[in-house]
């Protein structure tokens, strides 16, 4: 009964050996051989005179198409980005590609507001140059850079560890049959449980592999075509004449401003004043009417009796009564 037990454990640990150092590499195309007792303990997964995985890993990537990812970086001059923006989108959707990002700024130079752009797309690795040629009919094409990356190394090497750890998963699914006890089910358990999320991380860095290598990434950036004229003379004297008379009324309505609340000190002092002024100019003039009348002159001879220097003066109605 305890036979049984042992070889189970012993197989759970030799697996968890063998798997944790496949489960630790990144993208090694070439792992070191593993140990030869813990071959040994894995028993049937490996034949007599199989070769190493190293060997099988080598031969693989010899063997094996080259996986190239290819990424490319345009600069392009146009008239209007958002048209041009458009256009790119169309095109890349005719190459059985798609828009993945995309974005518009507007900013403010010399007066206008000009408008740019970014559009990163994604076509078809084999319709890349077909796509890059494009460009030349939306604009000018100021900047052109064009990467490729061999990723046929992390390629071969994610497909090793993924077929090693679906064969690992195979054999404690089996000896998951063979677990008697609670203890040896939970710990089969255990280790099936790691080495699914293993696979599934490696599947997914599979896909994106696939991915780069199947879809070209094109990051355009769409830059306003800004004309150059010569200015017009008189419009030119007429913005500074214009520009004056602005500069001139603001610094009016600055003077004005600053000397109101001296315009408002000054009349609150002046009103009282004005009253004080106009309450003594009646007196003055009561003062000098109320002072004695100068003396006639005397009468002149020739004057008494009536008679004037023209003879004397005639009667009147009243004299004769």
């Amino acid at each position: 009964m305890n036979a049984p037990r042992t070889v189970i454990a012993a197989a759970i640990a030799a697996l968890a050996l063998a798997l944790g150092g496949c489960s630790a590499q990144d993208t090694q195309v070439a792992p070191a051989n593993p140990p030869a007792d813990t071959r040994a303990n894995e028993g049937a997964g490996a034949a007599p005179g199989a070769a190493p995985d190293s060997e099988d890993k080598t031969a693989d990537v010899t063997t094996a198409d080259r996986q190239v990812a290819r990424t490319a970086q345009v600069t392009v001059k146009v008239a209007d980005p958002a048209v041009a923006a458009a256009k790119i989108r169309a095109a890349a959707e005719g190459l059985g590609g798609y828009v993945a990002a995309e974005r518009i700024v507007t900013e403010q130079r010399d007066g206008y507001y000009l408008q740019s752009s970014t559009v990163t797309v994604k076509v078809p690795s084999e319709q890349l140059d077909v796509a890059l040629d494009g460009l030349a009919a939306v604009g000018t094409v100021t900047d052109r850079v064009v990467n490729s990356t061999d990723v046929t190394v992390q390629v071969v090497d994610v497909e090793a560890r993924i077929k090693t750890l679906r064969e690992s998963i195979a054999r404690i699914e089996q000896l998951m049959t063979k677990a008697g006890t609670v203890a040896e089910i939970a710990q089969v358990e255990a280790e099936l449980t790691s080495r699914q999320s293993q696979l599934e991380s490696l599947v997914a860095q599979q896909q994106t592999l696939a991915a780069r290598v199947a879809m070209a990434t094109i990051a355009i950036t769409l830059t306003p075509q800004v004309t150059v004229t010569e200015p017009n003379p008189l419009l030119q004297g007429l913005e500074a004449g214009w520009e004056a008379l602005l500069v001139s009324l603001r610094w009016l309505i600055t003077f004005l401003g600053a000397a109101l609340p001296f315009a408002a000190i000054a009349l609150v002092v002046w009103l009282p004043v004005r009253a004080w002024l106009r309450r003594r100019t009646p007196r003055a003039a009561a003062a000098s009417a109320a002072s004695p009348a100068e003396p006639s002159a005397p009468a002149r001879p020739g004057q008494a009796g009536g008679a004037g220097p023209e003879g004397p003066t005639p009667p009147t109605a009243s004299d004769q009564e």
